[in-house]
């Protein structure tokens, strides 16, 4: 998932192992003391566990056993050989140390010939561990930023769904647009407006809440004031730690192991879109009766005697759903019927890959109202319809009215489409529902 990753790595040299090695010299238990000597070192400060000396030695004691040990035994009768299971390289990744920490109370830290540093569950409270949580819980919002567009319009989920906290919003973004034009709408947001959203979207909320992942939405306390995934936020945000957000370090550890999985799944969604919507780019439009008519692509021309804007909208394979071919047929002659009482022309033509042999029947219109195109193609069960003028092709999503992305017209096979616009809000949010 290479855009997570982008979102992700402006902190990446804080989410490594060794930023949890402290600075002070590592404390090591002397060997040759007496077990009951070495037990109260270790508990002056407050230590369940310590490699002994020399650290190339890789042996360690724990507060328990030295407890445990005869009155004549030393720390180094009572010590352990460091397995590997809980070591790792100061530059391993801090989400090992975490799932590290998930199965066992503390690990090593090594480097070059040595132990260098030991780290426990209590480190959860370290500042990079809640860096590394932040930034997971960026790339949650700014995933969710990509798909609500493509489910309602902003128009629902402003107005209708957030209500009287629009206003603010508004306020806060036309503040922001005065210092940074490319701020957008979702800066001016809070996370829970966000869940807020995805709660009120069934098919949002469908898509990107899984079985594992269902609790961080699931409000808590005496009054279900919050929701687990909306406390961590806020507690970083203010400063405080995960260990703060959630006082038992294996919740904390189960909640930031969940945040980062929902982060990973939201921007699978995000990436299949965008190869969903780039493969619309490929796509070839043309009819061949009366004349044949290449719309867009190498083999389009320039000038074309037609009125602008034409919609092609197919009706085969509704929701995805795979028909037989004479299924399909007689969907496109119901389609075609219902277009040629809301256009002044139409023709039934054919949709297909540049680079792909399939290709399915369209019905294309001219002198068709944009909402009634839209209409038509969510009563047929499309995802998109194509709108194609005399500079591009764009690809309306029947869900939202929103143009998703648009193409120049006239490409050669050489260098391929050529975007000439991403996503814009839909210009006539009453659109949905038009056409039925």
């Amino acid at each position: 998932m290479a855009k997570l990753d982008q979102v992700k790595s402006l902190s990446e040299q804080h989410v490594r192992c060794c930023a949890l090695v402290s600075t002070s010299p590592l404390w090591l238990a002397d060997p040759s003391e007496s077990a009951v000597e070495a037990a109260a070192d270790m508990a002056a400060f407050g230590f369940d566990a310590a490699p002994i000396a020399p650290a190339s030695s890789f042996r360690y004691v724990t507060a328990s056993a030295l407890a445990a040990a005869e009155p004549d035994m030393t720390a180094n009768s009572v010590s352990l050989p460091v397995h590997a299971s809980i070591v790792l390289g100061a530059e391993a990744p801090l989400a090992d140390a975490i799932e590290l920490l998930h199965h066992h109370p503390f690990f090593f830290i090594q480097q070059r010939r040595g132990i260098v540093g030991i780290v426990t569950r209590a480190d959860l409270s370290h500042a990079a561990v809640s860096a590394y949580a932040f930034q997971s819980l960026m790339a949650v919002e700014s995933g969710l930023d990509s798909l609500i567009p493509s489910y309602a319009p902003r128009s629902v989920w402003l107005q209708e769904i957030l209500g009287k906290e629009s206003k603010k919003i508004l306020e806060v973004y036309a503040t922001r647009q005065k210092f940074n034009a490319e701020s957008t709408l979702f800066d001016a947001m809070m996370l829970r407006h966000r869940i807020e959203i995805l709660e009120a979207l069934p098919r949002l909320r469908k898509d990107v809440v899984t079985d594992e992942t269902e609790d961080l939405f699931l409000r808590r306390g005496k009054e279900k004031e919050t929701r687990p995934l909306d406390h961590l936020r806020n507690t970083l945000a203010h400063g405080g730690s995960i260990l703060h957000a959630f006082s038992d370090p294996e919740e904390a550890i189960r909640i930031l192991q969940k945040v980062e999985k929902l982060a990973q799944h939201i921007w699978s969604l995000v990436d299949g879109r965008e190869q969903l919507w780039a493969a619309y780019g490929l796509t070839i439009l043309s009819w061949e009766l009366p004349t044949q008519t290449v719309l867009n692509g190498p083999q389009a021309a320039e000038n074309m005697p037609l009125e602008w804007p034409i919609f092609g909208i197919s009706a085969c394979n509704p929701f995805d759903r795979e028909l037989t071919e004479g299924l399909n047929e007689r969907r496109t002659q119901r389609l075609a019927s219902a277009v040629a009482k809301r256009s002044t022309r139409h023709w039934i033509g054919l949709g297909g890959a540049f680079d792909d042999p399939y290709s399915e029947p369209t019905v294309f219109g001219e002198g068709l109202d944009y909402n009634a195109a839209l209409g038509l193609g969510a009563r047929f069960g499309q995802r998109a319809i194509f709108q194609i003028d005399a500079e591009t092709v764009s690809v309306i999503d029947c869900r939202t009215g929103a143009s998703i992305r648009a193409w120049r017209r006239l490409w050669d096979d050489v260098t391929g489409p050529v975007i000439a616009a991403k996503h814009s809000a839909c210009p006539w949010p009453e659109a949905l529902g038009a056409g039925t």
